[in-house]
């Protein structure tokens, strides 16, 4: 069986943005050009006017895409992270769908998978329930870290110092009265989560909407990601809560283990996520 993709877009199309097309290429450029190239240089290899492969690599330098070294310009590592995590997201997709399918059907609520970027926690993909009355939200979209369960169970799993950091740009914006509303409190949630290995949401950015989630870790032991689940106050608040996280715990540990994480190995001075895949939720 052949693949079938989108066909791609000729650069000839009358939809293509010319300025954009000009930045793809000086980045296509310098990807071929490990000790960079020069403006002049660029503008020679492309045949593109040197005043305007100027203002390109200016813009791109000041989105941190491209950096200078003398007189060359090399792409950033920002620009490489790019491809990385579409590679690392494709592959995190893959290997949580059979436990977020699992996971979905045993509880009947929207199973999400998510992880941070930029401070936030992006969702990656979703598996709505089955109820006539469910929680969805599209793809890509960002939520709080310290109102929201994904967020906070990777807080919470964080090495110290990256964690530290992180707490120390955290806004602390209030959603509604649920919502952690400062460095003390969110300590204190955090040795909770820790303790449990998973993290609540009960409403804490909408009102209406309660979640659990636990961490996803690597083979260092490292919160790469998140799984959660997210349904209606009004039929969350009738389950046994603990039993929930104690679920979402176990599927999250099942998906580690693809990615090579011991539960019982972990850094020095770093949590451990509590391992319980000899015994079961119920």
């Amino acid at each position: 069986m052949t693949s079938r993709t989108t066909p791609r877009v000729a650069r000839s199309s009358p939809y293509i943005i010319p300025n954009l097309d000009r930045a793809l290429r000086v980045m296509e450029h310098l990807s071929t050009r490990q000790d960079g190239s020069s403006i002049t240089e660029i503008a020679n290899h492309l045949s593109l006017p040197k005043n305007s492969v100027f203002r390109i690599v200016r813009t791109l330098a000041a989105s941190g895409y491209i950096d200078e070294h003398g007189k060359s310009w090399r792409l950033s590592p920002k620009i490489l992270s790019l491809g990385y995590t579409a590679v690392q997201s494709t592959h995190l997709i893959g290997a949580c769908m059979d436990e977020m399918r699992t996971l979905r059907d045993e509880i009947n609520e929207t199973i999400f998978v998510g992880a941070m970027s930029e401070g936030k926690i992006v969702i990656l993909e979703q598996l709505a329930s089955f109820q006539l009355v469910k929680f969805t939200i599209e793809i890509g979209h960002k939520v709080p870290i310290h109102a929201s369960a994904p967020g906070k169970a990777i807080l919470a799993f964080l090495p110290a110092a990256e964690q530290k950091d992180l707490l120390a740009h955290i806004a602390f914006t209030r959603f509604n009265d649920r919502t952690i509303p400062g460095m003390k409190a969110m300590l204190k949630e955090i040795k909770t989560i820790q303790d449990l290995g998973y993290a609540l949401d009960l409403g804490e950015e909408v009102s209406e909407i309660w979640c659990s989630a636990s961490p996803v870790f690597d083979y260092r032991a490292y919160p790469i990601a998140s799984i959660w689940l997210s349904g209606p106050q009004f039929r969350m608040a009738k389950m046994d809560l603990a039993k929930v996280g104690a679920t979402v715990r176990e599927h999250a540990l099942r998906i580690s283990k693809h990615f090579g994480y011991d539960p019982s190995v972990a850094r020095a001075g770093e949590p451990v996520a509590p391992d319980t895949s000899g015994t079961t939720s119920s």
